[in-house]
C-alpha cells in the first residue's frame, strides 16, 4: 500500500512563475487531530501562509477564511508569480490501518518519512529555467537523508541553468530555536529571496 500526496493533481502549477517554493510532503491522509491543509502549508501550525506575503510586502493570508480557501492561495501565488510544489509525492510500503505507519506519515516529520520508499517529484526538474528568479527549500538540510540528496539534485540543475537556489528555515511553527519567531523568519527569508 502507499500513500500518496494529498495535492497530487496540484503538483505542477498551470500559471507561469518567477519563484518556485518546494516542500517535502503533505499526506492524504487525515490527521484526528483535525490539522489538516486545504492547500500547501495550509495547516493552522504552519506560518508560510503569514511569512511570504510579508516578505513580498503583502499583509498575511492566515486567517482561517483565506488560509484554508484555495482560490484565494492560488489567486495571490499566480499574481506574484509564485509556484509552490514537493519533493515526495507518494511514500510507499506504508499502511494506514498500521499505527506506527499511520503516525509516521501525518507526523509531517521528514526523518520519519526516511524510513519508507519515497517516490520524488520528478515534474520538478521540467519546472525550471534560466528565467526563473529563484527556487527555494522550506527545510534547512544538513544530513545525508534520500530528500536531501533529491534537493541536492534540484540545486545542481538549477546551478546548470543559472537559476538561484536556497534553504529557507521552516515555516512550520513548531521551529522556534535560535529565536526564530515569525519577525525573524519574514527577515531571513526576504534577505534571501528578494536579496534585500
Amino acid at each position: 500500500m502507499s500513500c500518496k500526496h494529498r495535492f497530487f493533481d496540484n503538483l505542477i502549477p498551470t500559471w507561469e512563475f518567477d519563484y518556485l517554493f518546494i516542500g517535502t510532503f503533505n499526506p492524504v491522509w487525515n490527521n484526528p487531530n483535525g490539522n489538516n491543509a486545504n492547500y500547501f502549508y495550509g495547516r493552522h501550525t504552519n506560518d508560510f501562509w503569514y511569512i511570504l506575503p510579508k516578505v513580498f510586502g503583502d499583509s498575511d493570508l492566515m486567517a482561517k477564511e483565506n488560509r484554508t480557501d484555495q482560490n484565494i492561495l492560488i489567486n495571490y501565488l499566480k499574481t506574484k508569480k509564485i509556484a509552490l510544489s514537493d519533493i515526495v509525492i507518494e511514500v510507499k510500503n506504508v499502511e494506514k490501518e498500521n499505527e506506527l505507519h499511520f503516525n509516521d506519515i501525518i507526523g509531517v516529520r521528514d526523518k520519519s518519512l526516511e524510513k519508507y520508499e519515497l517516490i520524488f517529484n520528478s515534474a520538478i526538474f521540467n519546472m525550471l529555467n534560466n528565467k526563473l528568479k529563484g527556487v527555494f527549500f522550506t527545510r534547512q538540510y544538513e544530513s545525508k537523508s534520500t530528500i536531501c540528496n533529491q534537493w541536492k539534485l534540484i540545486k545542481d540543475k538549477c546551478k546548470e541553468l543559472s537559476i538561484p537556489t536556497s534553504e529557507l528555515v521552516t515555516p512550520s511553527r513548531g521551529y522556534r530555536g535560535n529565536g526564530y519567531n515569525r519577525e525573524k523568519k519574514i527577515r531571513e527569508w526576504r534577505n534571501i529571496i528578494l536579496k534585500d
